[in-house]
């Protein structure tokens, strides 16, 4: 797996989990912020940046196994900032209970079913059932043009990846989520369509010792670098707490 480094090594350790698509890049202003208060590694998960993608179509908690072996290796407690992809391994190595794990930050974090209301509703299932009917009646060149009319762009740019986006979209942890025991932030920007504020909220509800933090006027990428500061300061608190429980 490659990893990147930036700040302090003797400072409390630091770990960043991309969204689906990204790269350990995404947090390098957080890093900058955070300066040499802190560790920071910033990893490209399997598949990602420039780690190879595993052989077989893993899920979050293979990506979570993965990451907790990496982890273990080091033998240091940390704090987890997961965007996006990377909050659902989050998700999975709180309760999993992984090893060296304090704190956590979900930032922008997926992992529950979207909930859809009244016309938004009706447009997902419309959608859904016309591309089904309108599929039955293609050809194998007209499925394609379907397929590339109606699937997800996240789908779409990773061919090489699809079996896993599949896989891992598609989960549910919810329970998980109702068993994590240590102290999460969660951060949302008001304007994020990818992970909305009320998969934030129902995690939040969720989560016993989590905290809610919705940022306005950001949305699901911007969040990382408009709201760098914010985030960097969250971190430094998640910090501070694991250096207080290191004395």
């Amino acid at each position: 797996m490659h990893v990147s480094s930036f700040g302090n090594p003797d400072a409390p350790l630091v770990v960043f989990g991309h969204g689906w698509n990204r790269s350990g890049r995404d947090f390098l202003g957080v890093a900058e912020v955070l300066g040499q208060q802190a560790h920071c590694l910033m990893l490209d998960m399997p598949g990602f940046g420039e780690t190879p993608r595993p052989d077989e179509t893993w899920t979050t908690q293979h990506y979570a196994n993965a990451v907790a072996d990496y982890l273990s290796i080091l033998n240091r407690p940390y704090v987890w900032v997961g965007h996006s992809f990377g909050g659902r391994i989050g998700l999975r190595l709180a309760a999993m209970a992984a090893p060296g794990l304090s704190s956590m930050l979900l930032v922008g974090a997926a992992g529950l079913p979207r909930q859809r209301h009244g016309l938004e509703q009706w447009r997902f299932w419309a959608r859904k059932y016309g591309y089904q009917v309108l599929k039955s009646l293609a050809d194998s060149k007209g499925k394609e043009a379907l397929r590339q009319r109606f699937s997800s762009p996240d789908y779409l740019l990773r061919p090489d990846m699809q079996d896993i986006f599949v896989a891992t979209v598609q989960e549910d942890q919810t329970q998980q989520a109702a068993t994590i025991s240590i102290p999460v932030s969660i951060l949302v920007g008001a304007l994020d369509t990818e992970a909305p504020p009320d998969i934030a909220r129902r995690l939040h509800h969720l989560i016993d010792q989590s905290e809610l933090i919705e940022l306005p006027s950001v949305g699901h990428i911007d969040i990382l670098t408009r709201s760098r500061h914010l985030l960097a300061k969250v971190v430094r608190e998640h910090v501070s707490a694991l250096k207080e429980a290191q004395r």
